[in-house]
């Protein structure tokens, strides 16, 4: 039995021995797919505009517009990163403290002021946004009675936090599900150099083509919306909007808010919900912000049911341009 339970105990050494490696030494973007290489490029040219400290436009908000808004109509580099809300928003804010920021174009959907759905698998999986910072949140949250930025998006989370205290052992754990996508290597070696090529050309944004009409009405963001009838904000996003609000002020830099399109096969922007959400959202911008109210866009529009296709968001950033100089016209 001794030897037994020493083979069992090598064998078990070996294989930590092996995920340690795999999960320190190999990159990330190797298993964790676009999404994450995403966020990469976006630090990326956060750590060039920190070292560069050149005048510069920006663009901050969720998929919407990082995918919807073809920024280099504004001439503006989109740091748009999907799922985040003004939490992820003042952080990146906060990381550019020391660029001068002339116009920043702002835009989170409702959905990511009343919750989360990306925080945890996400901003914390990732790494990319420092663990005290993400501490402050969970612990605004808590103090609060907030439960929503204390859920968990994958429920094996909430285990593995009970079970596994010590930062580091978590870390490590967290990334095993990955494993399954270990074939994403495929993708970054072989489409990785067009999808980069592709952003840097389009001043980051995040765009894609598409011939289809998606009119899905059953994804989690339109069941929440019905559900509840009125929107009603989180109260944590509350409190990094209304941070980033006082920090553009202390800045002076100047803010536009814009209201991504509806998908129209989808979407009511009559409903009570909309309407609500752009009475809040008005009453929170300072006084004179330019801001472009919330709209309908046919379906064909769209590479899927939220996300405008590579030629509507040439059109929309072409089209925003021009509502903005109107803005500036006596």
């Amino acid at each position: 039995m001794r030897q037994f339970l020493q083979k069992i105990g090598l064998r078990l050494a070996i294989l930590a021995v092996i995920w340690v490696i795999f999960t320190q030494l190999l990159p990330k973007h190797y298993y964790l797919g676009p999404e994450y290489v995403r966020w990469e490029m976006v630090f990326g040219k956060i750590a060039e505009l920190k070292s560069s400290r050149s005048p510069v436009n920006l663009v901050i908000g969720d998929s919407r517009p990082e995918m919807g808004l073809a920024s280099k109509h504004l001439r503006a580099i989109n740091l748009g990163l999907g799922g985040t809300s003004p939490v992820e928003g003042y952080y990146v804010l906060q990381q550019l403290k020391d660029v001068p920021i002339d116009t920043l174009y702002l835009s989170y959907s409702p959905l990511h002021f009343h919750g989360q759905d990306c925080f945890h698998n996400r901003s914390v999986y990732f790494g990319f946004i420092d663990r005290a910072y993400l501490d402050d949140v969970l612990t605004r949250s808590l103090q609060a009675g907030d439960g929503i930025y204390q859920w968990h998006n994958w429920p094996w989370l909430d285990d593995l936090d009970k079970n596994f205290p010590l930062p580091w052992v978590q870390r490590q754990v967290r990334y095993l599900p990955a494993l399954h996508n270990i074939d994403n290597y495929r993708w970054y070696i072989k489409d990785f150099p067009a999808m980069r090529a592709r952003m840097v050309d389009n001043k980051m944004s995040y765009l894609f083509e598409s011939d289809i009409c998606p009119g899905d009405t059953s994804v989690q963001e339109y069941y929440v919306e019905q559900r509840l009838g009125g929107f009603s904000p989180n109260i944590v996003n509350v409190y990094f909007f209304d941070a980033m609000l006082k920090e553009i002020a202390r800045r002076k830099i100047h803010l536009v808010w814009i209201n991504m399109p509806l998908n129209q096969a989808v979407r009511q922007p009559s409903k009570r919900y909309y309407q609500d959400f752009e009475t809040w959202l008005q009453q929170q911008l300072p006084v004179g912000v330019p801001y472009y109210p919330l709209g309908l866009q046919d379906a064909c529009d769209f590479k899927d049911y939220s996300h405008l296709d590579e030629t509507a968001a040439n059109a929309f950033g072409a089209h925003i341009s021009q509502w903005i100089d109107a803005q500036r016209q006596p």
